[in-house]
């Protein structure tokens, strides 16, 4: 397991931890996109998201047609960018400026300034977010940052027209990992299948529905991290 800590974007809390994580990702944004084992991760997010896109949307994928797609925290953006396939509207929304600069600067070198496009967060509750709009709205490797991850985790689903998904990322066995190199955990520690499941089960919203959860492992330069990835639809009724 490598000392390079891939998930955590940025930390979301009270105005001082808005601030303190802003400045930390603000001051880390050029390391985190040059790791190699975050890279590693983003990527395993983008081949699950695309075949599983593809198996449950595969009308969207008709000429001239595509997928509003939200990636709240995005960092650098390397997963909603690797999705481009599926994309017609692409929003990427993350706490540090920098993050967003980097990723509106991948946006231009890629011509993808027709489609994409990058926002700071000026709040940390997914509070901003528009109601049943997006196709697929990506939550990787964040949703354990946030102070109230119930909350949050509704604004996500909230913002997904019906039938629609959201995919949430979170890394998983990392406490050997943690402990040697003394890696803070977030606000709640990383956010395992059952605490996933409990929390949606808590928002009690009937249209809300678990389509699967996937366990991988992405590698780089002989390094390894296991992560999860959740997958949740919002029921059209």
């Amino acid at each position: 397991m490598s000392a390079e800590e891939p998930a955590h974007h940025h930390e979301h809390g009270g105005g001082e931890d808005k601030k303190r994580g802003q400045d930390s990702w603000n001051d880390s944004a050029k390391e985190y996109n040059d790791m190699g084992l975050a890279s590693a991760t983003s990527v395993k997010c983008v081949d699950f998201t695309l075949a599983f896109m593809k198996n449950v949307k595969p009308y969207s994928f008709n000429a001239g047609s595509g997928l509003k797609v939200l990636e709240f925290g995005c960092g650098p953006g390397k997963v909603i960018l690797g999705l481009s396939e599926l994309v017609s509207e692409g929003v990427g929304m993350d706490l540090a400026p920098n993050m967003i600069s980097i990723f509106e600067s991948a946006i231009e070198s890629k011509g993808l300034s027709a489609t994409y496009r990058g926002q700071v967060l000026q709040k940390t509750d997914a509070s901003e977010l528009p109601k049943a709009y997006y196709d697929l709205v990506l939550a990787p490797f964040v949703l354990h940052h946030v102070s109230e991850p119930s909350s949050a985790l509704k604004r996500l689903v909230e913002a997904v027209l019906p039938s629609g998904h959201l995919i949430v990322a979170e890394l998983v066995d990392l406490e050997e990992m943690m402990e040697e190199h003394n890696v803070e955990r977030g606000v709640h520690g990383w956010l395992e299948e059952g605490r996933i499941d409990g929390l949606l089960e808590g928002l009690k919203l009937p249209n809300l529905k678990k389509v699967k959860a996937e366990y991988m492992t992405a590698t780089h330069d002989g390094e390894s991290i296991s992560l999860l990835i959740y997958v949740i639809e919002r029921v059209a009724v």
